[in-house]
C-alpha cells in the first residue's frame, strides 16, 4: 500500500498519507510533496508489480526537486533446465516415450 509524505516547511514537522495512492487527498494548501515512498516492486520486480501507480503518483504530487524510494531496483537472471518440468508443462504429463 503506497504512502506519500510531505513535509510542512513552516513548522519543520512531517506528516504522512498512508493508504492507495487513487485514495489519497492533500491536506489543504498543499499541492506537491518532498518524497514519495512506496513498496511498488513486487517480486522478481514483475508480479504484483505497481509501477504504472507510483509514477500516476510521481506526474501528480512530487516536486520537481523531489525524491522517490526505492528508487531502483536490480534483477539477477541466469537460464536453467528442468526437463521433467518442462516435459509435464509442454506434453501434459505424458512421457516423451509415450509418443513413440
Amino acid at each position: 500500500m503506497p504512502a506519500s509524505c510531505d513535509r510542512q516547511q513552516s513548522s519543520g514537522c512531517h506528516q504522512c498519507r498512508k493508504g492507495k495512492i487513487e485514495e489519497i487527498e492533500l491536506p489543504p494548501g498543499i499541492e506537491k510533496v518532498d518524497i514519495i515512498i512506496s513498496e511498488w516492486m513486487g517480486y522478481c520486480l514483475f508480479y504484483e508489480s505497481m509501477l504504472d501507480t507510483v509514477l500516476h503518483a510521481r506526474d501528480k504530487w512530487l516536486k520537481p526537486d523531489g525524491m522517490m524510494f526505492p528508487d531502483r531496483g536490480t534483477l539477477y537472471i541466469t537460464a536453467i533446465e528442468d526437463r521433467q518440468y518442462k516435459t509435464r508443462k509442454l506434453i501434459g504429463g505424458m512421457m516423451c516415450t509415450d509418443l513413440i
